[in-house]
């Protein structure tokens, strides 16, 4: 008994410095995050979804189509005003919540006959350009809602629902379909 209280003073500020400075004698490990199944999550994103005045195709390669109705191709509407579409070349990643984030890659505008839009055409400082962003997440099965980011957060304010062809038809108002 004797060599044991010299033994545990001699420890003791050892003990004492490691308790103090946080450490502990067992490293922490990280919890360790399951990755998403990308190829699984992507897919349930896949094929034509539609609302009000657009329609979006998104393929099994992480890319898709947009089409939407830019409106008249004049600035001032007559009867016989063409009609013209925004289109876009989208490419996506897939989210570690599940979500997918679209990036257009291209912009191009065209009459509804599928002729260029007419010399001078300008479209709404609004609509989407090379570069903007989005993140689409399932609401329900079959139903898709749009978040816009950056520039185009203003657009949150609006309809944002896709519908595919078996959204409900509870739901189907929700695409302005």
């Amino acid at each position: 008994m004797r060599y044991s209280i010299p033994l545990l003073l001699l420890l003791l500020p050892g003990l004492l410095l490691t308790a103090c400075s946080g450490q502990s004698a067992v490293p922490a490990t990280p919890t360790k995050v399951r990755p998403v199944e990308t190829q699984a999550v992507f897919a349930s994103y896949v094929g034509k979804w539609q609302m009000h005045d657009a329609t979006l195709t998104i393929h099994a390669d992480r890319t898709a189509l947009e089409w939407w109705n830019a409106g008249p191709c004049a600035q001032q509407l007559t009867d016989n005003a063409p009609m013209c579409n925004g289109n876009a070349k989208i490419t996506f990643t897939v989210n570690a919540d599940g979500s997918i984030k679209g990036t257009f890659q291209s912009v191009w505008y065209t009459q509804w006959s599928g002729k260029p839009a007419p010399a001078g055409f300008q479209s709404d400082p609004e609509s989407p350009r090379a570069g903007d962003t989005f993140k689409l997440q399932h609401r329900k099965a079959h139903l898709l809602y749009t978040m816009w980011l950056g520039r185009l957060s203003t657009l949150n304010s609006y309809n944002g629902y896709w519908c595919d062809s078996s959204t409900s038809p509870a739901d189907r108002p929700l695409c302005g379909a």
